[in-house]
Parts: C-alpha cells; sequence; structure tokens
C-alpha cells in the first residue's frame, strides 16, 4: 500500500490486522450492482436493498425503526457480561410472524474484527450449533456479494434450508451486511427439508465509546425475520428461551476468534520480519579500506553482509562492552598484541585481515553457542530429561549441562586458541625481502587453519 501524503511505500508489516477485513476493499463499490448469472440465480440482494435498510436504521438505538400500521416494539431482554452488553426486541408482523431487533456491543472489539466475524461461515459454524452444513454457490468477485446455502438444525422441529444472497458495504467506518432470501437453479427445495422464506437479516456494524470513553468498542445493530413455518406462539417462546444461550456461545466464540486472529498475524508478521532480515543479509555490503602503505584494502564478509574496515575493526576490538567478548578471559588482550606482533610482520593492511577473520570467527562461535544451547534445552523437553537434582527411572542422578559451564568452556578455548596465535606470530622470523603486504590473505589462511573446533572441546 502507498502512503499518499508522501508517496513512500509502506512496509506490510506497519498495517495494523485489526483495522482490515474481507470487505474493505469494497467501499468504492457501494453503487455497483450486484452481478451474478440471473439463469442461475434470481432476487439476490442490491443496491435497494442497502438504501432502504440503511434508512430504516437511522438513528439507532436511541430510536427504535418505525413500524407499519400500530405496531410496537417490545423488549425481551436487556443483559450485560464480562466485555459485552445484549439488548433485544421484537414486535409482530400483521399477519402474525415476528421481527427480532437486537444490539450488541463487544469491549475491546474493532469493527473490522466483528465484520470478519459474522461474514465468515465457517467461524460461525465454530459457535452456532444450529448450523448444521454450509456453502457457497455464487460469487461476485467484483462486489463480493454471494448466493449461500445454510442448512440448520433446530430443536425439537425437522431441519430447515436456506437460500439467500449477500452483501457487505462500507459506508466511512460504518458496515453494513444485507442478507436476502433468494432462489437458485442448482438448489432447489429438498423432501425432508423445509425452506425458510421468506428470510432477511442484516446488521449495522460500526465503532462506539468503549468503558474507557473511547472508541475501543463495536455495536452491531441487527434486524431479523424468518418464517420457518411453524406455529408463531411455539417459535416465539422457544427463541425468548434459547436466545440468551445463543448470546453466550457467540461472546465465547467472538473472543477465540479475535485470538486466532491475533495468532496468525504475528506468526505472519514474524515470518516478513524473517524474510525481510533473510534477503538483507543475503544481498551483503561492501566496505572501502583506507590506503594503508601503498596497500588498497577490500574486504567483503559473508556473515550477514556486514563490510568492516580496519579501524573500525581496531575500535570494536578495544571496547571493552562488547558483548562478543564477555566471559572470554584475556582474548582482548592476546587480540591486540597479536595485531602488534603481526603489524611489524605484514604491514598494517594484512593486521586488518587477521582482525576481521578473528572477529568473525568470535561472532561465529558465540552465535553457534547461543543456538546449540538453545536447541539442547528444547530436546530435553522433548526427551523428558531429568532436570539438575532430579532421578531418571532407574534411580541415577541426571546432571543438565550448565550454560554458565558452556561459556566458560568456549571462553577457555578461545584464550587457547589466541595463546597459540600469539606464540605463532612471536616465533616467525624477520620478513623475507619478498614477503610483502600482499600476501596477507595467505597469513590470514594459515592462522585460522590452526584454529580448534569448539564444540568439541566444549
Amino acid at each position: 500500500a502507498s502512503d499518499s501524503r508522501n508517496g513512500s511505500r509502506r512496509s506490510p508489516v506497519s498495517v495494523d490486522p485489526r483495522r482490515s477485513c474481507f470487505a474493505s476493499t469494497f467501499g468504492p463499490l457501494s453503487d455497483t450492482p450486484t452481478v451474478i448469472d440471473k439463469a442461475r440465480a434470481s432476487g439476490v440482494v442490491q443496491v435497494s436493498d442497502y438504501l432502504e435498510f440503511k434508512e430504516r436504521m437511522n438513528g439507532m438505538p436511541n430510536r427504535l425503526p418505525a413500524l407499519e400500521r400500530d405496531g410496537a416494539w417490545t423488549e425481551m431482554m436487556h443483559k450485560k457480561s464480562d466485555g459485552m452488553s445484549y439488548r433485544a426486541w421484537r414486535h409482530v408482523l400483521p399477519y402474525g410472524g415476528t421481527e427480532y431487533l437486537s444490539r450488541t456491543v463487544f469491549h475491546n472489539a474493532t469493527v473490522e474484527e466483528m465484520v470478519d466475524f459474522f461474514g465468515c461461515d465457517d467461524t460461525r459454524a465454530s459457535w452456532d450449533r444450529l448450523l448444521f452444513r454450509h456453502r457457497v454457490l455464487e460469487r461476485d468477485d467484483r462486489s463480493g456479494a454471494e448466493v449461500v446455502f445454510w442448512e440448520r438444525a433446530l430443536p425439537v422441529i425437522s431441519n430447515r434450508d436456506y437460500v439467500f444472497s449477500r452483501r457487505t458495504w462500507r459506508d466511512g467506518e460504518t458496515y453494513w451486511a444485507i442478507t436476502k432470501g433468494c432462489e437458485h437453479k442448482d438448489t432447489p427445495e429438498t423432501p425432508g427439508l423445509k425452506r425458510v422464506d421468506p428470510y432477511f437479516s442484516s446488521w449495522r456494524m460500526r465503532a462506539v465509546a468503549g468503558p474507557d470513553g473511547r472508541l475501543t468498542a463495536s455495536e452491531c445493530i441487527l434486524s431479523h425475520f424468518e418464517e420457518q413455518h411453524v406455529n408463531q406462539d411455539v417459535a416465539r417462546f422457544a427463541v425468548k428461551c434459547g436466545m440468551w444461550g445463543v448470546v453466550k456461545n457467540m461472546d465465547n466464540g467472538f473472543r477465540k476468534f479475535q485470538r486466532d486472529r491475533d495468532a496468525r498475524h504475528r506468526a505472519a508478521r514474524a515470518a516478513t520480519e524473517e524474510a525481510l532480515r533473510t534477503r538483507e543479509g543475503r544481498e551483503g555490503r561492501v566496505a572501502e579500506g583506507t590506503s594503508v602503505g601503498g596497500v588498497e584494502t577490500r574486504t567483503r564478509l559473508a556473515t550477514g553482509g556486514v563490510g568492516l574496515d580496519a579501524s573500525a575493526v581496531t575500535a570494536r576490538f578495544s571496547s571493552r562492552d562488547e558483548p562478543h567478548l564477555r566471559g572470554c578471559g584475556g582474548v582482548r588482550a592476546l587480540t591486540k598484541k597479536s595485531l602488534w606482533t603481526v603489524s611489524r610482520l605484514v604491514g598494517k593492511a594484512a593486521a586488518a585481515s587477521l582482525a576481521v577473520g578473528a572477529l568473525v570467527a568470535l561472532e561465529h562461535r558465540s552465535r553457534s553457542v547461543a543456538e546449540s544451547t538453545g536447541k539442547e534445552k528444547a530436546t530435553r523437553r522433548a526427551q523428558r530429561i531429568p532436570r539438575r537434582g532430579r532421578r531418571d527411572s532407574r534411580g541415577m542422578s541426571v546432571t543438565a549441562l550448565d550454560p554458565g559451564e558452556v561459556e566458560a568452556a568456549v571462553g577457555k578455548v578461545l584464550d587457547e586458541r589466541f595463546a597459540k596465535l600469539v606464540d605463532l606470530t612471536e616465533n616467525l622470523e624477520a620478513p623475507r625481502s619478498d614477503f610483502s603486504a600482499g600476501d596477507s590473505s595467505r597469513t590470514r589462511t594459515s592462522v585460522e587453519a590452526t584454529e580448534p573446533d569448539v564444540s568439541e572441546g566444549a
């Protein structure tokens, strides 16, 4: 995504994952009609349905929607739980059916999370025990509209199936999801199943003030009507008795959905950052050294793509706060002495090259020790090896490897390695006339060949 204010490209890991949902990209297409093959599906939801519902919900929750004739809204429930509040009304239609209206507020939630939660049937099946099976029959990729089939296992009565179209509109920071019954050519009514028709269910979702006074909560206004072809009084009684149980399952399902969603985004963010670090490490950087004694030094390191010159290496080795040199005994003093001795023999350019090699070796060893220690701990946990002070199944005491001991052993090996390096450089004869600064690479290779294996010493 591009930042319109400065024209720069933003990193994908900088986008807040809680503020994006599947319907975010369909905002500019609010006036675009739903395009689904009319030969396969008829009566799909259109822009007119969205505008009608939007006008009807104007003023909610301060003012309940107007009703036809002399109808009146009756409050069914007003309950709260930890992090959620729910309030519901109903009114009886002139022919005897019932329309339901509810207001749900989730604290510590974004409206985009709510949109994805209510718009995903797989998520609904994890908390809605009545949803027996579902599938998408048609999809309009441009507007995001879908034709969907549901079968629900209702209590007491036989199963009911639904064929409906749905589409979500975005208007500013408010989302409108319209669901409307329709017909589909390949999904006729099935013997033994009652088709719910007519069917209308729509949501208005937006951010509202939470307990802290900020927009940290999300509100969902739901208008719902369905004809299940049962006695209306029995249907109203069943809805009233089972409503709060369904709402509690919905709350638990929403919180689980938030946790799973956050875990996926954190894993994706970590993978993206790791990929960026790997790419930068592979590219590498070349550092230009300074001309010393008429010799131009140019060093390229393959460890992380970090380029160093002679002055930087000398400063790094002389620093007392360098974490890579902690716990390594007399490494710092031996390194200085080795640099001085080699400087007399082969010149400052070769000393810089040797220092680079020593620094690379130290970094390699410190990283390998840290990685091997972490892998060893994971292996002990996997094999369930008893920790220090415990006994195994045969009653024998098992002593775990202490990371401090590992560090001390590595420090001892490094001291021995650099002691051999000093002995080598001090016993060298005076430089011959044909031994010039250009042979620095050969000197460095011979020194590195004498390094012992730290893993075996540890």
